[in-house]
């Protein structure tokens, strides 16, 4: 009857790595590593074990690989228990008497792999300290608050109801009691439950440590605090994971990449910022309150301090450069022509890959069809960034001499640039009617934006029904999304666990919107809330 519950609960999947290695005459092998329960103690399934000491034997020599984030075990014990491996088998030693009356349960996602091809297995291994295998499950999905994408690779833990912490200390300061891990598609599993009440959380853990770091990782909670598990399958659970908003304001990332383009993001606005370096920066738009850029005037020597004053504090980074080329690149030069014409509306603006030094514009020349010159007036944009005003009627192509600009790291373009000077009528454009149903009166915030994240139109809504007339659109596909804006400050805004609160929710449009040259697309979203 034990081997019988054995062969039951032991999950076998195998598969083979590819690995190139020299030919031996023979075929390669590419099998796993396979469990012999013969020898393997205690059985898979067995009942009423009371030792501390795990051995697994396999038909062939073994190695251990990521034991630290491949090998899971639930209920997870107070130290970690010491795993190695010899010859054909891994032996896992506890340091402390397991629990009373409670099934164990030991996932090895592909840290068993053989000794000379590297083929590994993913298994699950399960045994009992009682007189029976715990039975109860808990079942659900993770998927981001905002986006409402599946989320991989995200810790889901289970926490005894014992503990004697606030509801929001309990991921920072306790280890869960069962662990999990989500799949490519947002989807979790966690088996072999002792009937009972628990905490949930699903967190980030990205330092793998078990504990949450609300600093640095996301998390996601159940409104319901208590989960009573006393069936074998629970009701399945969704997990809405955000990034909590911090009442200090931080630095949450920095990348300095070749020539010298130093990007910092913050978590929220900074104030009265200033950023101090051995050299003169050069500071670019961004467009964003939570991030700055800034450009390098001189070569850059890596790990030199850059100080970061902010908020009334100070921070120092000493950022590395990152993609060095091979050689030295030239100054390019983008436009924003958009199929080799310019919009009705547009006025032609040149964007260089590095900030402008020197602008000449005796090498910039503009001319009519007949190559007669004409006038023309430039503004600067940003530091990149220059716009040309000038008579469209007459107005044919620009030159630009290599020597024309010059970047503050002294770097030119390599050829004499060219642009024809074509626009677009606007029968090239396209408009779209935007009727909006709610099935109740709310708050919302109502955003049309491009594949890049681009918002075109953003618009309020209180109200059932509401229509949008958005005219001169260019062709191509644009995604709709509203937010239920429940504190009406007109933006999305993440959840709180502090104070039970889940994100806002956020509804997607099932499909882009397409809107084509000279046409007038009518859609109805009625949205179910």
């Amino acid at each position: 009857m034990l081997k019988i519950i054995g062969l039951g609960i032991l999950l076998f999947i195998l598969h083979g790595c590819a690995q190139i290695n020299p030919l031996t005459g023979g075929e390669k092998d590419t099998f796993a590593p396979k469990f012999v329960l013969e020898k393997t103690f205690p059985q898979p399934g067995q009942l009423n074990y009371t030792g501390k000491t795990i051995h697994l034997h396999f038909d062939e020599f073994v190695v251990l690989k990521n034991q630290t984030t491949a090998i899971t075990i639930t209920p997870q014990p107070p130290t970690t228990p010491l795993i190695s491996s010899k010859n054909k088998k891994v032996i896992i030693q506890f340091n402390e008497d397991l629990e009373e009356n409670t099934t164990y349960s030991i996932g090895f996602n592909g840290a068993i792999a053989d000794y000379n091809e590297g083929n590994d297995s993913i298994f699950q291994y399960v045994f009992s300290t009682g007189s029976y295998i715990d039975s109860c499950s808990f079942i659900g999905s993770i998927k981001d608050g905002f986006t409402n994408l599946p989320q991989k690779s995200v810790l889901i833990g289970l926490y005894r109801q014992n503990l004697t912490e606030d509801f929001d200390s309990i991921p920072i300061k306790n280890k869960p009691t069962y662990i999990g891990q989500s799949d490519l598609n947002g989807n979790f599993k966690l088996q072999y439950i002792k009937a009972g009440i628990y905490t949930a959380f699903a967190f980030e853990d990205l330092d793998r440590n078990l504990l949450y770091n609300p600093k640095v990782e996301s998390i996601a909670f159940l409104s319901k605090k208590e989960i009573n598990l006393m069936d074998a399958v629970s009701d399945t659970v969704l997990f809405k994971l955000f990034k909590p908003t911090s009442k200090d304001t931080l630095i949450d990332s920095y990348e300095l990449n070749y020539p010298g383009r130093l990007k910092i993001i913050f978590n929220a606005t900074p104030k009265n910022l200033k950023v101090h370096t051995q050299q003169l920066l050069v500071q670019e738009n961004t467009g964003s309150k939570d991030s700055v850029v800034y450009w390098m005037t001189e070569k850059y020597k890596n790990n030199d301090p850059i100080i970061i004053q902010f908020n009334n504090q100070t921070d120092t980074i000493q950022p590395i450069m990152k993609n060095l080329p091979k050689k030295v690149a030239p100054l390019t030069i983008e436009n924003n022509l958009k199929n080799g014409k310019l919009l009705p509306k547009d006025t032609l603006t040149l964007s260089f890959s590095e900030p402008i030094g020197k602008f000449d514009e005796s090498g910039i020349r503009l001319f009519d069809k007949d190559s007669s010159a004409l006038t023309y007036t430039v503004q600067k944009i940003d530091a990149r960034q220059f716009q040309f005003l000038f008579d469209k009627e007459k107005a044919h192509y620009l030159t630009l001499d290599s020597a024309a600009t010059k970047s503050i790291l002294s770097s030119s373009t390599n050829d004499k640039t060219s642009i024809n000077l074509v626009f677009h009528s606007l029968k090239y454009l396209g408009n779209l009617k935007l009727t909006l149903k709610t099935d109740s009166l709310i708050n919302g915030v109502l955003q049309i934006y491009t594949k890049a994240e681009k918002i075109i139109f953003e618009a309020s809504y209180s109200d059932t029904l509401q229509q949008y007339n958005l005219t001169e659109l260019e062709p191509g596909e644009y995604y709709l999304r509203f937010i239920n804006d429940i504190d009406t400050n007109k933006r999305f805004t993440p959840g709180d666990f502090h104070e039970n609160r889940q994100p806002e929710t956020v509804y997607y449009h099932t499909s882009p919107v397409k809107v084509r040259s000279n046409w007038d697309f009518e859609l109805t979203w009625s949205i179910n809330l």
